[in-house]
């Protein structure tokens, strides 16, 4: 199990702005001189060398994890959110975001409103993004890859997985000692092998007692064979979508860069 640093969000408080940021870093630890350009440990966390906040010459407050100011007050009341795929890393920038939001999925997306609200808002991140109030601005979109119903029905009749499923339903179930052997045990095609193999009747034993001799999983390797560039060619469309619910976010949605 990975470990997650504990951030005391009592040691914080709420950070609502630049001025209470300020506030902050005036109550952590004083180092050698009072100055503000001086970097002090964290309040609750004076014995780790792994954070730190400090105010920079334009007065922006900076808290540091490693050697990232992942969090970032800005005098207009905006935080820039700067950070890297790390469960410890959403947690330090949580707990100097703004109330109700809060960095999840290992750097990934940025939630808004109550924590365990499944209608929060959430936004998808990629190393940045800049926070005002609840307008959050990212370089980022949600992708999710679909199947176009249409396209893949016309792959699929230039093969013959159709005779194939067929047969499968009519022969699996009179097999007896064949269907039990050990699912390790059983021979395993590689994707283009497997789509190579299907046109040859006479090869269809001999798929349907490997591993990925199911119909679904032989209709699936030729979607994937059919993949072209960067996306799923003919048989897959790319939906984006700028934010999600909380609830929408954890039904299998990838981050992209924006018009990457």
């Amino acid at each position: 199990m990975a470990f997650v640093i504990e951030m005391n969000i009592a040691n914080v408080g709420t950070i609502n702005s630049h001025a209470q940021a300020v506030a902050f870093y005036d109550k952590c630890r004083v180092g050698r001189t009072k100055e503000h350009g001086e970097e002090r440990r964290i309040k609750g966390k004076e014995r780790n060398k792994d954070m730190g906040v400090r105010i920079d010459s334009t007065g922006n407050v900076l808290f540091r994890y490693y050697s990232t100011d992942v969090v970032v007050w800005l005098q207009d009341d905006s935080y820039v959110i700067n950070t890297y795929s790390s469960r410890s890393t959403d947690a330090f920038a949580t707990a100097f975001m703004g109330a109700d939001t809060y960095l999840t999925k290992q750097g990934s997306q940025i939630a808004v409103g109550r924590y365990y609200d499944e209608d929060s808002v959430v936004y998808p991140i990629m190393s940045w993004a800049r926070v005002h109030g609840k307008v959050v601005t990212t370089n980022a979109v949600f992708t999710q890859q679909v199947i176009n119903r249409k396209a893949a029905k016309a792959v699929l009749a230039t093969t013959r997985y159709t005779e194939y499923r067929k047969w499968h339903a009519a022969m699996r179930p009179m097999l007896q000692d064949e269907g039990d052997v050990s699912y390790w045990k059983r021979e395993y095609f590689h994707r283009d092998t497997l789509v190579e193999a299907l046109p040859d009747s006479d090869k269809w034993h001999r798929i349907m007692m490997s591993q990925t001799g199911h119909p679904d999983m032989i209709r699936q390797a030729i979607y994937d064979s059919r993949a072209t560039g960067g996306g799923k060619g003919m048989v897959y469309d790319t939906v984006t979508k700028d934010t999600l619910t909380r609830a929408q976010a954890a039904r299998g949605w990838d981050v992209s860069l924006h018009g990457g």
